[in-house]
């Protein structure tokens, strides 16, 4: 009886520590639900706070100059990202773009939604209007301050590349662009004023369709851009800051030449012009005219080559596409200097004159190395080697206010095209670029959004000179080769006396 007595109290006191222990593993699960819950709405709360940057590239940091900007703004921009938000996070194109857009609404000026147009069909048409709206599919994304708004099209947050493989060119995704594409949009919409660059048309010029990059540079100044065909008309605009001449053709007429000439002078008018080497030798001498009266300044009917295998571009395999330099000077005097590229470029011609007596002062921007020599289009003729200026720019200091120009003897370095194959080496030469517009309108220090640069992923197309190429090709060919052939040997000579 005492033995039975026993047992049940053992058994008892089993049943009790079994439910102790059956009590304290169910608070432990319910506390860790709890916690789970709670750090998961502070992650959520403070997400952009907390969250790391792990990628080499640092594609999800916002950069000093955006950081500089946003916190500066003072007036109220949405951002709308026209898709589901968690559609959009199960979207291995979207994803990223919505972790850069969380950065940007963490800016008390700034508000970021999302809105899903197949849900809200007229959203598109009642934010941006009837005359707008046809641009807009989903996947876009509206940039909007009062009635000001600016389009991102949904391919334009990221960098793609043509990269050839065997006999294909391929498109590859080699880079994300969302921070820049963003912070030019919002310092667009919230300028208060924004002066309008006419691209030339009427001669033959390049469609400003193959300039895409370019434009994005000059709307992220707080400009315009609008196209002109100033064959056909009798005045310049009143409201044109500048004009650009992109490629022409042909030249411009006599009665063109006098109308932007009195527009320069008594508008203060500024004017960029990018004319490639023709192989029909057409010249230009009302244009020349108009920049050596004004600027001193002329194009040759030349082109530019480099022989030296230490500037060429391995991957063209043509003497006509290689490095030269930037000059800091002028609109880039606050630059560095970069290896730059020279690509199918004709010379531009700086005229020697006083410039104190003149009123004409110059800067050469892109210079070519010593090895550089030209090549006349018309006859062939071949110059000495030396320094020849690629890019120039010049300032008329004889008005009630100051005219500018900006020269340049290619369009190659500026065009999509070309940026899609060279990438960060074409860059260079479009920020040059857009650092001239901002030049001439008078900007620059004032606004460098356009130094927003694009990041490009750790895994992308090497570009290297012949000589690299070459000395690439020796270590890959015969360097490691050999040397995996004596660590064999070494190998085998041991094992043999083992």
């Amino acid at each position: 009886m005492k033995k039975d007595n026993q047992t049940g109290g053992l058994f008892s006191q089993r049943i009790k520590r079994r439910f102790r222990f059956g009590t304290n593993m169910i608070a432990f699960a319910a506390l860790a639900i709890v916690l789970f819950v709670v750090v998961n709405m502070v992650l959520e709360r403070f997400s952009t706070k907390l969250t790391a940057d792990l990628t080499s590239e640092k594609l999800f940091t916002i950069g000093d100059v955006t950081r500089e900007h946003m916190n500066a703004l003072e007036k109220d921009v949405e951002i709308i990202a026209l898709y589901d938000r968690v559609k959009g996070e199960a979207n291995t194109d979207r994803v990223a773009v919505i972790k850069v857009l969380d950065l940007y609404d963490a800016f008390s000026r700034i508000d970021v939604s999302y809105v899903d147009p197949d849900a809200n069909p007229n959203f598109i048409l009642d934010t941006v209007g009837r005359a707008n709206a046809g641009s807009y599919q989903a996947g876009d994304y509206i940039v909007k301050c009062g009635d000001k708004t600016r389009r991102i099209a949904a391919s334009e947050m990221y960098v793609t590349t043509n990269q050839a493989y065997g006999f294909l060119s391929v498109p590859v995704r080699t880079g994300m662009q969302a921070e820049r594409k963003l912070t030019t949009a919002v310092m667009y919409v919230t300028a208060d004023v924004s002066p309008i660059v006419y691209f030339a048309s009427g001669h033959g010029e390049e469609d400003i369709d193959g300039f895409s990059e370019v434009v994005t540079y000059i709307e992220g100044l707080g400009c315009d851009v609008l196209e002109l065909d100033t064959t056909i008309i009798g005045s310049m605009p009143e409201d044109a800051a500048v004009i650009v001449y992109m490629g022409p053709k042909y030249d411009i007429t006599s009665n063109e030449k006098t109308m932007i000439q009195q527009w320069l002078e008594q508008k203060g008018g500024q004017i960029a012009v990018c004319v490639d080497p023709l192989q029909t030798g057409n010249e230009f001498p009302n244009l020349n005219k108009l920049l050596g009266d004004m600027f001193a300044l002329s194009l040759n009917n030349d082109r530019l080559s480099d022989d030296d295998s230490s500037n060429l571009i391995a991957s063209v395999g043509s003497n006509d596409y290689f490095l030269g330099v930037s000059v800091s000077n002028g609109p880039i005097e606050k630059s560095a200097v970069y290896r730059v590229p020279v690509f199918s470029s004709r010379s531009v011609n700086v005229l020697n004159v006083d410039e104190t007596a003149s009123g004409i002062n110059h800067y050469p921007i892109i210079q070519t190395m010593g090895t550089a020599y030209s090549t006349g289009i018309v006859g062939g003729a071949k110059s000495s080697p030396g320094v020849f200026t690629a890019a120039a720019a010049a300032k008329n200091l004889n008005f009630s206010e100051v005219v500018r120009a900006v020269v340049f003897g290619s369009t190659k370095t500026l065009s999509d095209d070309y940026y899609n194959s060279f990438g960060n080496y074409t860059r260079y030469t479009m920020s040059i670029f857009a650092m001239s517009i901002d030049w001439m309108i008078g900007s620059y220090g004032d606004n460098p959004g356009l130094e927003v640069a694009t990041k490009n992923y750790g895994s992308t197309q090497l570009i290297t000179t012949q000589s690299q190429t070459t000395a690439l090709a020796v270590i890959a060919i015969i360097v490691i080769p050999l040397i995996i052939i004596a660590i064999g040997v070494i190998v085998w000579i041991r094992r043999r006396h083992l």
